[in-house]
């Protein structure tokens, strides 16, 4: 088969679509994750040199993170509860995730770059508009999210809280001005939390585009092929010929990001694991618990683990159903191609029933589930009856 010009679609004419990413491979470089262009800027070396030597304080920061969590899971306080215990094997795991997720990132950062730029490929060679909107409510959520998150975490505690939580975190190593624990707290909170929450969010975001421009395209080309006046073979191999390119980007993207996002679909499902146990909907937990002041954040972080599930999900879906409405389409001209040439050749007519029989492209996690609609309400309806569950038996 040739190789089909996408430019022949008279699509409407786009701009800034290489800098549409800029702002999610920002944020990724914050927490260590470079996946921007591996060509040295016009300033020359020196910025390169300052980029490289970030990059190593960030893997020195992630190693030391990991370390930690790992030190105050095992040698942290006592508990109160089976509750508690649940409740910290929560958020340790989310922890964890987030390590191995930044892991997963650096090693394919090459990988993911790639894919970007052939995202951005073909936004140029379908000449096509896109929804600003999206894209900025993305950066929003990039920026947004993780400080309301840190807020949300900090600003509850009393006094005598953020003492207890220090002594915890710093094993009791470090003194702290009396008055000032809070103060502390902050800004500890502040460096262990918004890292975690800028990766996590970051990946999500970046998901939830990509899943979106892919899906725009499969539209635009089911659209071209309902306005298509002509319908022969010729008109039918180019047709096809756009789509299995769109396809094997998208193959690209489920190999490279199908594992990231089944470790944020397991830690959006622990988060609301989370947020279910510290809004302790039976009072199973002890007066002084300190998970009686963490109602708003383990609010907090339920709310953004639903959502961040929900966007994924929708946005992967709407990529089968727009390649299933494309196939459904090809179906169509195949049956009219049947019914009305003459004289086909051998290998058309198997090249035809090949694509016949060929199914949509999905979307999955690692293969673990696919993404539907219908995953929405089976998964978060099993995290409730689980956590239920489990909180009556304790």
């Amino acid at each position: 088969m040739k190789t089909c010009d996408l430019k022949m679609i008279p699509f409407k004419t786009s701009v800034g679509g290489h800098k549409l990413l800029s702002s999610i491979k920002i944020a990724l470089f914050l927490v260590g994750v470079d996946i921007r262009s591996s060509k040295i800027d016009s300033k020359g070396k020196t910025t390169s040199r300052i980029a490289s030597f970030y990059l190593k304080f960030t893997t020195l920061f992630w190693v030391v993170y990991i370390f930690h969590a790992t030190a105050t899971f095992v040698f942290g306080n006592t508990f109160t509860s089976t509750q508690e215990i649940n409740g910290k094997l929560s958020r340790k795991s989310i922890e964890v995730i987030t390590f191995i997720l930044w892991i997963i990132l650096i090693s394919r950062r090459k990988k993911i770059s790639a894919l970007i730029y052939k995202i951005n490929r073909l936004m140029k060679m379908f000449v096509t508009e896109y929804n600003s909107l999206w894209l900025h409510i993305g950066t929003a959520v990039v920026v947004i999210v993780p400080f309301l998150s840190w807020l949300t975490l900090t600003f509850p505690f009393e006094e005598n809280d953020c003492k207890s939580f220090m002594n915890y975190f710093s094993f009791s190593i470090f003194n702290v001005p009396e008055g000032c624990y809070c103060k502390a707290m902050y800004i500890v909170m502040f460096i262990v939390q918004i890292p975690k929450l800028v990766l996590i969010n970051t990946f999500a975001v970046l998901y939830t585009i990509l899943c979106y421009f892919l899906s725009k395209f499969f539209d635009l080309l089911s659209e071209s092929g309902i306005k298509k006046k002509k319908e022969d073979f010729i008109t039918y191999q180019h047709h096809r010929g756009i789509y299995e390119q769109i396809t094997a980007v998208a193959k690209s993207l489920e190999d490279i990001m199908s594992l990231p996002i089944f470790l944020i679909g397991i830690a959006d499902f622990m988060g609301m694991f989370y947020g279910v146990v510290a809004l302790d909907p039976f009072h199973r937990l002890s007066a002084r618990s300190w998970m009686k002041n963490a109602s708003l954040s383990a609010l907090t972080v339920s709310l953004k683990c639903f959502l961040s599930f929900v966007c994924v999900s929708l946005s992967a879906a709407h990529v089968h159903e727009a390649s299933e409405r494309d196939k459904q389409i090809q179906d169509e001209m195949i049956k009219k191609i049947l019914s009305t040439e003459e004289n086909f050749e051998n290998k058309n007519l198997l090249l035809l029933f090949t694509n016949y029989s060929g199914k949509p492209l999905r979307l999955s996690a690692w293969g673990f589930f696919y993404f539907t609609k219908g995953l929405i309400l089976t998964a978060v309806g099993s995290i409730l009856t689980y956590s239920l569950l489990i909180l009556q038996l304790n």
